[in-house]
């Protein structure tokens, strides 16, 4: 599993405020296998704001898949 978070939640905001990810950094810490990748520069939106990145990151997952099967 790949967790992709944007910048953290300041203190001063609603978890709800788009800004940043509501996701809770110690997550990967919970998982038997996966990985963390944070992007400290990007809003909630990652998707909109690193497109390539995140196809990248997508393809990874994909062939990490095939390569167990």
């Amino acid at each position: 599993m790949t967790i992709m978070r944007a910048q953290l939640l300041p203190a001063e905001r609603s978890r709800m405020d788009f800004a940043s990810s509501p996701t809770w950094p110690e997550l990967i810490g919970e998982l038997k296998q996966g990985r963390d990748l944070h992007y400290p520069e990007c809003s909630h939106f990652i998707p909109m704001q690193m497109p390539d990145e995140v196809i990248r990151a997508l393809r990874e997952e994909v062939d990490a898949w095939h390569a167990d099967r």
